[in-house]
């Protein structure tokens, strides 16, 4: 319960709340979302060998680059080694399955992307159609390493905030 208290001149003042922290993002941060989402649908729609490798290897130097921000950075921490670990079990059972087995039909993300190809008309040669797996499940690998940095980032601080409203006697 909110209780003001008057000073000596009569004007009210509220205490002091906590304020809540709200998702917030700057201006160059959501220009460089764009740009990569462009550059995405542009990898997607002509999917290439330059393409596919430069997609690949930049998805491969996002997770020790992750990793090591993590590691310097106290306050994003949780964000980044959720991200790296989640995105680098995934690109490992993805390059698993498409060295060693059939990835079009093992994953679910390879019948959403196989049902993407369909939609776009995307139904060219079979190196081609080679690329866009390759495109597809990088892109895919980032949003799902989001998801896990998310979720790292949300039980981290959900359990500070119990470490905080814990009584000091209790274990």
């Amino acid at each position: 319960m909110l209780v003001s208290s008057v000073l000596a001149e009569g004007i009210a003042v509220m205490p002091e709340s906590k304020p809540r922290r709200r998702f917030r993002y700057s201006l160059r941060s959501l220009l460089i979302v764009v740009v990569l989402l462009g550059l995405c649908c542009a990898a997607l729609a002509n999917p290439s060998r330059y393409w596919a490798v430069a997609v690949y290897l930049s998805t491969l130097a996002v997770f020790p680059a992750a990793a090591w921000l993590g590691r310097v950075r106290e306050t994003t921490r949780p964000f980044a080694l959720g991200f790296a670990i989640t995105g680098f079990l995934y690109f490992s059972v993805c390059h698993l399955l498409v060295v060693y087995g059939e990835p079009e039909m093992d994953l679910p993300t390879s019948r959403l992307l196989c049902s993407l190809q369909n939609w776009m008309g995307q139904l060219g040669s079979m190196s081609q159609s080679f690329y866009f797996m390759v495109v597809g499940h990088c892109l895919w690998t980032l949003i799902l390493a989001t998801i896990g940095g998310l979720t790292t980032s949300w039980l981290a601080k959900r359990e500070s905030q119990q470490l905080a409203t814990k009584p000091e006697d209790q274990p």
